[in-house]
């Protein structure tokens, strides 16, 4: 779900969003979810500058 979600949303309101999501995961304890999809967000969408910005709140 979170996947469609940012392949189809641009900027910086829905990498807050995304952002968010992830650290709903990590409080969740799916930590291997949350940093799978991380790798993988910052892999494919390298390009997007406000979802790299809100993801370098997680440590690579």
């Amino acid at each position: 779900m979170l996947e469609d979600y940012i392949k189809h949303h641009v900027g910086r309101v829905p990498s807050k969003k995304v952002k968010l999501k992830l650290e709903h995961l990590f409080q969740i304890g799916a930590t291997q979810i949350a940093t799978e999809l991380i790798k993988k967000f910052r892999d494919e969408y390298a390009d997007r500058q406000s979802l790299m910005k809100e993801l370098e709140y997680f440590a690579s």
